[in-house]
């Protein structure tokens, strides 16, 4: 074997493997959500025959909560983060539960505001509408 061919493939190969970490350490994502609604619902607003009433009820509930829901997103991506990090650098098991427990808490913040979602729309839609809309929902999974 010729040795200079070695630490030539090594010398190509390192700055690779080297990357390979961080690049994946900024890729973080949510879990699936259990229920989201609102996406099959934008899609089908007018076919629903909505009424002005139960249109401005929605139209209002969804501008109040996005940002809220965007948050939570947001909190729950940083707490995977730091989490996937603590871990990944060996942090003690005490710092692990710490961050898992956290994570689990943000996890059941974005879970209430989807399920008020859900509750909304049960309260605003009739059943029929309501039907049609979790139709949809299930077939996009």
């Amino acid at each position: 074997m010729r040795l200079p061919a070695v630490f030539a493939t090594a010398a190509l190969l390192l700055p690779l493997s080297l990357s390979l970490p961080a690049q994946a350490e900024e890729k973080c994502e949510l879990s699936a959500p259990i229920t989201e609604l609102m996406p099959a619902l934008e899609g089908m607003k007018d076919k629903l025959g909505l009424s002005a009433e139960q249109r401005t009820a929605i139209d209002n509930w969804v501008a109040a909560n996005r940002p809220k829901r965007q948050s939570a997103e947001q909190a729950v991506l940083d707490g995977r983060k730091r989490l996937r990090d603590a871990i990944l650098r060996g942090e003690a098991q005490p710092v692990i539960h710490k961050l898992t427990d956290e994570l689990a808490a943000l996890d059941k913040s974005l879970l209430e505001l989807r399920n008020q979602g859900a509750l909304m729309l049960r309260n605003q839609l009739t059943d029929e509408q309501y039907e049609r809309v979790v139709q949809r929902y299930r077939e996009g999974i």
